[in-house]
């Protein structure tokens, strides 16, 4: 790899993140590339205007609340191996203790654009513009 500042940018599919046990499952391929890399790593959840904005709020408030996302868990899994598995990977994931904001994208409306670049200059440049 060159030795220009480089960052990863994870994406989530919005509409595979909905189901909480496939939230887990993905933040376990971004812990993994995490942990390859080893570089800034900014989680964006992409194609967000195909789900209505609460499933999109409980997605965000999954990445920024372990309780949260472990409520939702034992909500929505009526298999209690699946249930114990998720819980169990969540520890995991919570001794990795990688928290890592949720960005909210769209190609299509544009939603979450500005955020996404303004993450991007925070890592690259402590909040300066990027000129090229």
């Amino acid at each position: 790899m060159t030795h220009e500042p480089k960052a990863l940018v994870y994406l989530f599919d919005s509409v595979f993140s909905a189901n909480p046990m496939n939230y887990v499952s993905n933040m376990f391929l971004s812990a993994a590339i995490h942990t390859r890399f080893f570089l800034p790593q900014i989680h964006a959840l992409s194609k967000c205007d195909l789900l209505p904005e609460n499933e999109v709020d409980n997605i965000i408030d999954w990445s920024e609340s372990t309780a949260a996302l472990e409520n939702a868990i034992l909500e929505r899994s009526e298999d209690e191996t699946r249930r114990l598995l998720s819980r169990n990977l969540l520890e995991a994931l919570r001794q990795l203790e990688l928290n890592l904001a949720m960005i909210p994208v769209s190609s299509k409306t544009n939603e979450g654009i500005t955020e996404l670049g303004a993450f991007i200059e925070r890592i690259f440049k402590g909040g300066e513009k990027i000129t090229y």
